[in-house]
């Protein structure tokens, strides 16, 4: 068994520091792992992401190819991202941002992050890690939901959410 898990997000997140928690909770289940991390920008704010390969045999470098997306931004490209991702039939854990909730349905075809609660990021990874069939029936069903999404249906929502706002404004 062999995972690629894409942890990406802002500098000064903490993307960093989640992946070597995972990494280090993998290890103690007997799990190995090899970390890429990638910087795009030393500056805080810029994206940064990390690749964590896990295997139960030895790892000698990262791959290309990747199997789940960890996206914790609340406010960083996620929506974008996330459809970029169920489009490659990935599977995807992600806050309940923007139109997320449109295309990702928790644990049908990915998984819905509570971004302040750090352990449920971990036993959500443990879970796919650990349960094949989870794993492949959350990636069967990644598509599922991004035929309806239309830019219109994006607009309309975006239009209500500024009515919305600016009767709260005066």
């Amino acid at each position: 068994m062999k995972l690629n898990i894409l942890i990406g997000g802002k500098a000064g997140q903490g993307i960093n520091k989640v992946t070597e928690i995972v990494s280090n909770v993998l290890g103690k289940y007997g799990y190995f792992t090899f970390n890429y991390r990638d910087y795009q920008s030393l500056i805080r704010g810029g994206h940064n992401f990390n690749v964590l390969s896990i295997s139960n045999e030895p790892i000698e470098s990262h791959e290309a190819k990747i199997d789940v997306l960890v996206h914790p931004s609340p406010n960083e490209g996620g929506p974008i991202t996330v459809l970029e991702a169920l489009a490659a039939k990935r599977i995807v854990l992600a806050p309940d941002v923007g139109i997320v909730t449109q295309v990702l349905k928790n644990e049908e075809n990915g998984i819905i992050i509570n971004n302040t609660v750090t352990n449920t990021l971990y036993d959500n990874m443990e879970h796919i890690i650990n349960n094949y069939e989870h794993f492949v029936y959350l990636t069967k069903n990644t598509t599922k939901y991004l035929k309806p999404f239309s830019k219109d249906v994006f607009i309309h929502n975006f239009y209500e959410k500024l009515e919305i706002i600016s009767l709260k404004c005066y």
